[in-house]
């Protein structure tokens, strides 16, 4: 894959918000995807604070092997294997980390797999599994886990999700309509929660290279990631989930050129941001990569 490169710009919050460091020492902290680039990195950042770590993945050899790395190196470290995918498993998931720890704290939903295909390609397990992994299984676990916040009126959830959600791009039909749902449902629990201490953040990134579904994607390609799109890395990702534990900010773009016209355009006029994606390059980039994957 060929780069250009740009510096993450994060969504300036319009309100005030926390920005000093809180003590999270002892926190309970449950990371889905936690064997994955960005999940394992917002391990570690964790673990430096003296977060609890609940780190839960489909691959258990993968998540074991962290947890073990963790624990040597001073952290309360402790593996769950299990397909969120699978009702069962989600709440036995959910109900071995409670009996484990006593308690969830912060749950962190990074768990994904991001398919470009155009949409006739696309298989219904595959368009299951698109909504399942980002939109319907964080939606159930954060049921099973909101009741034990609210109690304690304590708590904060942060769900990963994409500017795919935000501005939807070619190819990327199932990927983008799970991502938007998931901003919905996180503002929309936001709100619901506001008399009370349980936070509720989503984050949307761009292009993020360095590991994870996109690098995946583009990983050996030959198609140049245009100028106008720009990449992240895991390392700024991970800096922002660390940063919201802080600053309990609503939503935070993680993206290497402002988002906040075509944003706004999307709302107001999206057949402006139609013309602005093809002028810049952007939706014809998803589609070459689609097209390399012999998904067109």
């Amino acid at each position: 894959m060929v780069e250009e490169k740009g510096s993450a710009m994060l969504g300036l919050p319009l309100f005030p918000f926390r920005k000093d460091k809180q003590d999270l020492t002892g926190r309970v902290a449950l990371i889905t995807g936690s064997a994955g680039a960005l999940g394992s990195e917002a391990a570690r950042r964790l673990a430096a604070r003296g977060v609890r770590l609940a780190l839960a993945d489909l691959n258990s050899d993968a998540v074991d092997t962290l947890a073990a790395d963790l624990t040597r190196s001073g952290a309360e470290a402790v593996a769950f294997s299990g397909d969120v995918l699978d009702d069962a498993q989600l709440h036995e998931l959910t109900a071995a980390v409670i009996d484990t720890f006593g308690r969830v704290d912060v749950f962190v939903s990074s768990a994904g797999v991001e398919i470009n295909a155009a949409f006739h390609t696309v298989s219904t397990r595959e368009i299951d599994t698109q909504l399942g992994l980002h939109l319907r299984s964080p939606m159930l676990m954060v049921r099973d886990l909101l009741p034990g916040m609210l109690e304690r009126n304590s708590g904060h959830i942060i769900v990963v999700s994409s500017m795919s959600g935000k501005i939807p791009l070619p190819v990327k039909a199932p990927y983008a309509a799970a991502k938007a749902g998931s901003i919905a449902f996180c503002h929309s629990l936001r709100r619901e929660l506001d008399d009370t201490d349980v936070a509720v953040s989503v984050i949307a990134p761009g292009v993020v290279t360095g590991g994870g579904q996109a690098h995946r994607a583009l990983e050996g390609s030959a198609v140049r990631v245009p100028r106008s799109l720009g990449t992240v890395s895991i390392g700024e990702v991970a800096t922002v989930i660390d940063d919201v534990l802080d600053s309990r900010a609503p939503e935070v773009a993680v993206q290497a050129t402002p988002p906040f016209l075509l944003n706004a355009l999307q709302s107001a006029a999206p057949d402006v941001t139609d013309h602005i994606l093809k002028a810049s390059g952007i939706g014809d980039f998803w589609r070459a990569v689609a097209r390399e994957q012999g998904r067109t």
